[in-house]
């Protein structure tokens, strides 16, 4: 038996966007569920009524897009590197 045979690039590449995907599925089940239940309670946001969807997704491409488009510092590299 010579062990385990290493994943290919797009093996790794298909199971990151599988996880990204559930773990962003669950994020905005639960937001989404926490802004209905908080726009059910308050009369005063009745108006909201389907928008939080619009407003979640929104927000999260806010978030992606600030995370992937922070630059990364190489701290190890010199200045003439």
């Amino acid at each position: 038996m010579t062990g385990l045979v290493p994943f290919s690039p797009v093996v790794s590449d298909a199971a990151a966007v599988g996880v990204g995907a559930v773990c962003g599925a669950l994020c905005r089940h639960h937001i989404g569920k926490a802004a209905t239940e908080r726009i059910s309670r308050d009369p005063n946001l009745k108006y909201l009524t389907g928008w939080h969807t619009a407003g979640i997704n929104i927000l999260g491409s806010f978030v992606l897009g600030g995370v992937f488009g922070t630059p990364i510092v190489n701290a190890g590299a010199g200045a003439g590197a």
